[in-house]
């Protein structure tokens, strides 16, 4: 079974497979002790003090740009804008940046 918007990709060899593809809604369901320890950081607050630490942001998909093995991302909060690249490595396959 393929994924969409991956064409002639083979799901079996991607090792990516189970981080990406169309999810259901979350609508705040998981336990709310989890939920609350949650920290997000807002979009307007990240700067160059943030380089190489893991965020965690509530936002929305704005746009998104493929070239090649790379797939260029905006995500939006509230007026604030970010992007992230996606690039195919040991971490990302090449079926996660053509489904992004």
């Amino acid at each position: 079974m393929a994924k969409r918007g991956v064409a002639n990709a083979n799901v079996e060899d991607d090792f990516c497979a189970g981080k990406y593809g169309d999810r259901e809604i979350i609508r705040s369901q998981c336990d709310p002790n989890e939920r609350l320890t949650k920290i997000y950081t807002q979009i307007k607050d990240i700067d160059d003090s943030f380089v190489g630490k893991d965020v965690l942001i509530r936002c929305r998909l704005h746009n998104t740009r493929g070239k090649g093995k790379l797939c260029f991302c905006v995500l939006r909060e509230s007026f604030a804008t970010i992007q992230l690249v996606l690039s195919v490595g040991d971490t990302v396959s090449k079926g996660m940046v053509a489904f992004a």
